[in-house]
């Protein structure tokens, strides 16, 4: 009969049915903890020309975290990238993005800028072995009234067959809530991959 009005203590009780019993339970069990929640799994193992995350994209999180894994293309020598939707995955963004990109490998260190997409990894490969694996990391997509800000760090054995470390980050430079993504070739699909979407919690 008394509204709580604040976060419950870790020893406040609910109570729950457990099979038709009753039982009280502390929050402490159920609250959010520092750490990761997994939201979705998606997982190519046949060509598609994305792979696309169009649910749990909200407020309930002020960081989102994106890995992806054994990523590889149809067509040799793609680059990999990653674009933003702000109606649920009905279109996509293509422009507006301020990415650099540092890319490093044995025989060359330089900057790529990459304005089409979130993430831009060059040259992965479709031979076995060249593979791309990323974490991508963006921040507070569904505030509208700030840019949404992303970061990662990726690593691919291109089509060269040399190992590439690639890190870097930047903003989508619009004020627009954002609720979902896409991975995808610049040019032709993605054979296979799995790629997991988890919230930051704080």
């Amino acid at each position: 009969q008394t509204a709580l009005g604040a976060t419950p203590a870790d020893t406040d009780e609910f109570i729950i049915s457990d099979a038709g019993t009753l039982k009280r339970m502390d929050y402490s069990y159920i609250k959010s903890s520092a750490g990761l929640t997994k939201l979705s799994t998606t997982t190519v193992s046949s060509s598609v020309a994305a792979a696309e995350f169009t649910s749990g994209i909200d407020s309930t999180y002020k960081l989102y975290r994106l890995i992806g894994q054994d990523v590889q293309t149809v067509d040799d020598d793609v680059n990999l990238e990653i674009e933003f939707s702000s109606d649920g995955g009905s279109s996509y963004i293509t422009s507006g993005y301020d990415t650099v990109i540092n890319r490093l490998a044995a025989e060359f260190n330089n900057v790529v800028t990459a304005t089409g997409a979130a993430m831009d990894l060059n040259n992965i490969g479709n031979s076995t072995n060249e593979n791309g694996y990323f974490d991508f990391y963006f921040v507070d997509p569904s505030n509208s009234s700030t840019f949404t800000a992303y970061y990662f760090n990726a690593v691919t054995r291109n089509s060269d067959a040399r190992v590439v470390h690639f890190n870097g980050g930047g903003m989508y430079e619009a004020t627009t809530a954002l609720n979902a993504l896409r991975i995808k070739g610049a040019a032709g699909n993605i054979d296979k991959g799995t790629f997991i979407l988890y919230g930051v919690n704080s």
